[in-house]
Formats: structure tokens, sequence, C-alpha cells
């Protein structure tokens, strides 16, 4: 990351930003999701004028580095997720009856999460959606299923969770990255699926958690599912918002 922070400041510094955004274009949508960020974290939620007068310039040139995350072969994506399911059980490895569940992670894992553990106690499942920067959760025991998410299996974060958990709680990785930090210290692996997102922002994987921790709530005795048969909704859905880009994409733009 940090490598590539400093060629975005290098390439910056080279190019004009017509000539950043048509050479760098993979550069440039990891620039407008900095943009973005900075401005949702701001004390005062506005963005510093400079930048705010290039996200304006580079606003009309959106459709020329597509659009942040949307673009990145969401149908694809997930119709090889609904091929994985058909193909076994994707979640063959996890506990049938945990007393509870602690689903941790950082960032879009995090907002995955959260709206999982919501649904499962729904379903009655004592289930919790934490940050995995939190010190204190619940305590380690072999009767609750901890949940660690992180698409690149090495958010500092979730390690660390991980390592509190791990030899006293059973602990299921969901992430992209089989053989990362998180997939090692675990004892068994959920593969996510998603690829890797050139854009920087989770889309695929963000989309690809949530079918997933959807069918670990059926498996723990939710809400059944046919995870396939959502995965060709979804992707149904992803496609047809990518044909009539035409009709909303200059508002959005324009918004920006």
């Amino acid at each position: 990351e940090a490598e590539e922070r400093a060629r975005l400041t290098q390439r910056m510094n080279e190019l004009s930003l017509d000539e950043f955004l048509e050479r760098e274009p993979e550069l440039a949508r990891t620039w407008l999701g900095n943009v973005q960020s900075r401005c949702l974290l701001s004390e005062s939620n506005r963005v510093p004028i400079s930048d705010r007068e290039l996200l304006e310039e580079a606003s009309r040139n959106l459709e020329s580095c597509e659009v942040v995350g949307l673009t990145e072969d969401l149908p694809a994506s997930l119709a090889r997720l609904a091929d994985a399911f058909r193909a076994g059980d994707t979640l063959a490895d996890v506990p049938l009856s945990p007393r509870r569940v602690l689903l941790v992670g950082m960032g879009s894992s995090r907002y995955a999460a959260v709206d999982a553990a919501l649904h499962m106690r729904a379903a009655g499942i004592d289930a919790v959606a934490e940050y995995a920067s939190a010190t204190t959760s619940w305590p380690p025991s072999a009767d609750t299923l901890v949940v660690a998410i992180s698409a690149s299996g090495e958010s500092e974060e979730t390690i660390a969770t991980v390592d509190r958990y791990r030899g006293k709680s059973p602990v299921i990785a969901l992430t992209d990255a089989p053989r990362s930090t998180v997939a090692t210290l675990a004892d068994a692996v959920i593969l996510l699926g998603a690829g890797e997102e050139k854009g920087g922002v989770a889309s695929r994987s963000f989309q690809h958690t949530l079918v997933l921790l959807r069918a670990l709530e059926a498996r723990l005795g939710g809400r059944p599912v046919g995870v396939p048969v959502l995965c060709e909704r979804a992707a149904a859905a992803s496609q047809d918002l990518l044909d009539r880009r035409s009709a909303w994409l200059p508002e959005i733009a324009s918004a920006l």
C-alpha cells in the first residue's frame, strides 16, 4: 500500500489531471475513492477546497476510468459463486450448533457482518458483529464460533482477533486469500471467490460476503435459502444496473 501511495503521488505530480486519468485509470479509481473517504472522515464533513476542485474536474472524466467498484465483473463473479455452491458444500467445515456466533472484520467486512448478525438474531441465533479492533468481546470458549472476515486476509486487527481466539474457539476465516495470515491461523477457510478488485473499493467481496453469511445463517438453523438462486438473482440485478448505466451515470457523475 505504501508503494502504491508513493506511485500515486509521483504520477499526480508528473501529469496533468487529464493525462493522469487517461494513463493511470487504476490509480485514478483509487484516488477518487480516497477523496470520498477523506470527505466522510473529516471532522467538518467537508473536503478541502483543493480536493473539491480536483474532484469536480475528475467527475467529468468518471466514465473514462469507470464507475468505482460497479463495473468490476459483478454478474460473472456471482455466477461463479453459484457454481461453487452447486459443486459442493462450501460451508462443510462450519460447526453446526455453536451457542454463540461472533462475526468480526473491518470496513466493508464489518458492514456486511452487521447486517448478517441482525438477521441471525431475528432467526433466533445468538450472533453479534463487532469491529476486529475491539479489545473486549465475548470470552473464548469451545461453543463460541468466530467468523473472521477479511478479503485480503491480512487486516492487522482481524489477525489479532483470530490470534486471541484460536485454540480456544472454533475460528472460520472468510477470505479471498487461502494462504493469508488469517486463513493460516483459522481452523477452516471459506473462500469468498470474489477475486482481486483493482478499483480499490470492495464491491464484489461485499456482495459475496453477504451471500456467504446468508448461507451461514441457514446452516446454523436460520431461514433456509437456495444460494445458487440467490446469486443468480443478484447477478441479474447487477447486470441490469450496468446495462442501464447511460440512464443514471451522468447524473451520478454530476452529483459527485
